[in-house]
């Protein structure tokens, strides 16, 4: 068997303990304050405006709180669907 020999000292690290701490410290309250901060627009509905062939606009919405949706209506009625929501 061949013994296969490295230049590179087994117990070095790349960070000491005390810094590789720090940076995970501070990663978890940068993605802590990332997730705080996407939330609230995570749970907000989605809408969306489309155009057929024509130049007609039509509205579509999702809402992830309920998982209801709704597709190709009028403003008047993608209106009524978000005003439901707040009832």
């Amino acid at each position: 068997m061949k013994a296969v020999y490295s230049n590179r000292p087994q117990s070095s690290a790349l960070l000491s303990d005390s810094t590789s701490n720090t940076l995970n410290q501070t990663l978890a309250v940068w993605c802590s304050q990332i997730a705080q901060w996407l939330s609230p627009r995570l749970s907000e509905p989605r809408v969306y405006q489309h155009r057929d062939r024509a130049g007609q606009v039509y509205w579509s919405g999702f809402d992830p709180n309920t998982g209801s949706s709704i597709r190709w209506v009028s403003e008047a009625e993608i209106r009524i669907w978000l005003e439901q929501r707040y009832r």
